[in-house]
């Protein structure tokens, strides 16, 4: 008996070492990460200004121009216009990225959150079944509300865009499951969409994207980690070998 109880004891050690090893990993490449955005946000924006300027200044001398060339002009300003505006929609994402608050804990109950969170999304894709499994009656945790939310709305958009572009796009299905392990909460949320072919790594560095920039700046996973990595958790994905499509993880400690 004492020896399985050290057993237990030395196995539960060695889980905190490298949990605890691997939250220094991740805290200290998403430091690294914010100052780059902050010197890219910086850089960005100073240009913008003057560019919009001139815009507005052509279009005040367009009176002066025929028809043929007032059009011709136009358009160009427009498209300037344009790049200009998703430039800065790319700015505010580096700049919020960079200060990402820290989270403010307080006592919640996890599945309250989730099914929050799915609410927004139930009903509203008629092509998508999303089914959320589990055998708590509550989930009481110490966690950022607001934050935690944001990572499951990330990766259950992140899975409705999955499947709205794999052959099961007319038969979507999300599973989440959650069970207690020890002292945290798994969550398990599986879709049935076309998976990935990059590795793990490559898709948790922040501006990374598989989906183009018309979704995103590609920071949706990399702020999944970051959250869940601040709340002494951790995030995992992977492609779901049994079925096509992916597998999200993530843990939350358990209230004493």
């Amino acid at each position: 008996i004492e020896l399985n109880i050290l057993s237990d004891s030395f196995n539960k050690m060695s889980h905190d070492i490298i949990r605890q090893r691997n939250q220094i990993i991740v805290s200290k490449k998403h430091e690294a990460w914010s100052e780059i955005a902050k010197k890219i946000a910086h850089e960005i924006k100073n240009p913008l200004t003057p560019i919009q300027l001139s815009t507005d200044r052509l279009n005040k001398k367009l009176v002066k121009l025929d028809d043929n060339e007032k059009n011709d002009a136009l358009e160009s300003i427009n498209t300037i216009k344009r790049q200009v505006d998703e430039i800065k929609r790319l700015v505010d994402e580096f700049s919020n990225f960079a200060r990402m608050p820290k989270p403010e804990f307080d006592n919640h109950d996890l599945k309250k959150i989730l099914n929050s969170s799915l609410s927004l999304f139930e009903n509203n894709y008629l092509n998508i079944k999303i089914k959320n499994i589990t055998k708590e009656n509550e989930m009481l945790v110490n966690c950022d509300n607001g934050q935690i939310s944001r990572v499951i709305n990330n990766i259950i958009k992140n899975a409705i865009l999955s499947i709205n572009e794999s052959k099961n796009k007319n038969n979507g299905l999300i599973e989440i499951k959650s069970i207690k392990q020890n002292d945290f909460f798994l969550i398990t949320i599986i879709d049935n969409g076309k998976g990935f072919s990059e590795d793990e790594k490559t898709l948790l560095q922040p501006y990374y994207s598989t989906k183009g920039k018309k979704y995103g700046s590609g920071l949706g996973l990399s702020i999944v980690e970051k959250i869940i990595n601040d709340h002494g958790g951790y995030f995992k994905i992977e492609n779901n070998n049994e079925n096509q499509g992916v597998v999200c993880k993530f843990t939350i400690k358990c209230n004493p």
